[in-house]
């Protein structure tokens, strides 16, 4: 398929996609990282606004792993994210050009069974064409410890990998590749491509979940709405953080995993431990962040969520940076998180 002519068809459907699961990647091979190991990164748009990050212990039969699950979801039986001890990370994107999109809920049950089981890139296509249904309908980002860093686009019948270059990177949106002329997401992914494009020197993981994760640019219109518009109401449609953005997280393969639970431009990411205890402070900073959301967006009534004021929004994420500066220093110890998540609530008292 002609990448350039599924994008064209694509645009033209831009405001038909609001409503729909609309997460963006990225995945950055160790050659373009400044960490020598690949980054695995997943902005995670939903209707659910309540999830956070759970670390599940190993069994007899699985690996161990945390996860980034629904709040609702007590049996942990979905992941969307998540890297487990043997250094396999994975994300998803939810495709709309595959195949019927009455697969699109069983992809979580799928993540975690990898994360359960995979160790490698080649560990996880094994398991993927292995599945007879398989029953998803998706973009699957995977890396592992050894450098591996892969997209497949899957669906019942079909699989396609994509193999990140040495010393390059991809990103995904809610469209495949390898599927039909339709799809959604166009916009995120033309603006991804450029931000990325843009960016000199190699990949940290607090870039893509700030540059990419907070960025309030759109490659449709070739400016960036937040400093056209420094003051005042923007209509917010079509930017990598989007009302419905409920998280985003960044693995490379160690024993860290970058994490802002919530909505991304009202929550600083934090240095998680992979594997082990995690701060007693994400849920609260889940639902600080959702409170956060809405000062941004302080029109109730019809669409007013759709508005966002760029004036309120500006001043809460100069704040969000600051904290991810300070939090950035604190990888591996969780009493010290929570603390700094303490004064971070003081801010907005």
């Amino acid at each position: 398929m002609n990448l350039l002519k599924t994008l064209a068809i694509g645009l033209a459907g831009l405001l038909a996609s609001y409503d729909a699961i609309a997460c963006t990647t990225a995945i950055v091979s160790a050659q373009a990282s400044e960490t020598g190991r690949p980054l695995l990164w997943k902005q995670r748009d939903t209707g659910n606004p309540f999830n956070t990050a759970v670390f599940i212990c190993a069994t007899d039969s699985s690996y161990a792993y945390t996860a980034i699950f629904n709040i609702s979801d007590t049996e942990r039986k979905s992941v969307y994210a998540g890297e487990n001890e043997k250094g396999f990370a994975i994300v998803n994107n939810v495709s709309y050009n595959l195949a019927s999109a009455e697969y699109t809920t069983r992809n979580g049950a799928f993540m975690r069974r990898a994360l359960e089981c995979c160790v490698t890139v080649d560990d996880f296509e094994a398991m993927l064409r292995s599945l007879n249904p398989r029953n998803v309908e998706a973009n699957f980002g995977v890396i592992d410890a050894s450098g591996g860093a892969a997209y497949f686009e899957a669906a019942d019948s079909s699989v396609t990998r994509f193999d990140v270059p040495e010393g390059g990177w991809l990103v995904r949106s809610n469209f495949s590749v390898s599927g039909t002329p339709e799809g959604q997401g166009y916009a995120r992914y033309l603006t991804a491509q450029t931000l990325m494009s843009a960016h000199k020197g190699k990949f940290l993981p607090l870039f893509l979940i700030d540059c990419l994760g907070r960025s309030y640019y759109n490659a449709v219109l070739g400016y960036d709405a937040s400093r056209r518009f420094p003051k005042g109401m923007v209509f917010d449609e079509d930017f990598i953080p989007r009302p419905t953005t409920v998280s985003s997280v960044c693995f490379d393969g160690s024993a860290c995993m970058w994490t802002a639970v919530g909505y991304t431009p009202a929550s600083y990411a934090m240095p998680l431990p992979v594997c082990s205890e995690l701060p007693s402070c994400l849920e609260k900073a889940n639902a600080l962040a959702q409170k956060l959301k809405e000062r941004m967006h302080p029109l109730g009534r019809d669409a007013g969520v759709k508005y966002i004021d760029f004036g309120v929004a500006r001043r809460i994420m100069n704040v969000v940076r600051r904290y991810e500066r300070e939090a950035s220093a604190l990888q591996g110890d969780n009493e010290a998180l929570d603390r700094l998540f303490e004064r971070f609530t003081g801010e907005f008292e």
